[in-house]
């Protein structure tokens, strides 16, 4: 189970915002190559079909805003 930034970086007596700066290159700098782009086929001839349906009809509200 993990700890929460703000409450090492009190533990360690530093502004919780540093330690964020420092972890993101520390984690990129531990994945290695494997952080790098990873190679896509666009596949552009799919066939979808388009099946017309009726409205739903809904029983409460949908927004908080009456």
């Amino acid at each position: 189970m993990g700890v929460s930034v703000a409450k090492l970086a009190r533990e360690n007596g530093i502004n919780a915002n540093m330690l964020v700066t420092w972890r993101w290159p520390y984690l990129a700098e531990q994945q290695g190559a494997s952080a790098g782009p990873i190679p896509v086929a666009l596949v552009t001839d799919t066939h979808a079909e388009v099946v017309a349906s009726s409205p739903v009809e809904r029983k409460h509200p949908t927004s908080a805003v009456a």
